[in-house]
């Protein structure tokens, strides 16, 4: 152990009493082996993932691309055409902002004058 001093250190003569025990170099080998083998699966998981996610960004930005031009569904012949739902839309929107516009509007008339209060005699 160290020396009991203020400050705790390890020198060579305490390391050297230290024994530790070493696999033999067969031993060593195969772990090795295994440890680069593991390393080697680890890194081509990491490139599969990395190309799985371009796909999948792919995939969102195509899935997208077709909700917007109708693509996913089959289109039912009787559905209004969007520029006409964009239309009627637009018209509602109007006469919702107008109907605002009237309710926030302030009244004309003259608000009267606060009724005075009598004096306490």
């Amino acid at each position: 152990m160290a020396p009991a001093t203020a400050q705790k250190n390890i020198n060579l003569a305490i390391l050297d009493e230290i024994k530790l025990p070493c696999p033999a170099l067969p031993e060593q080998r195969e772990a090795v082996r295994r440890a680069t083998v593991l390393l080697e699966a680890a890194e081509s998981l990491s490139v599969h993932f990395v190309r799985v996610q371009e796909v999948a960004t792919g995939l969102t930005r195509s899935s997208l691309a077709k909700t917007y031009r109708g693509e996913l569904v089959p289109q039912n012949p009787n559905d209004e055409p969007a520029s006409a739902l964009l239309d009627r839309l637009r018209v509602e929107s109007a006469k919702a902002a107008e109907a605002d516009a009237e309710v926030a509007k302030p009244s004309k008339r003259k608000s009267r004058p606060a009724p005075r209060q009598k004096r306490a005699s």
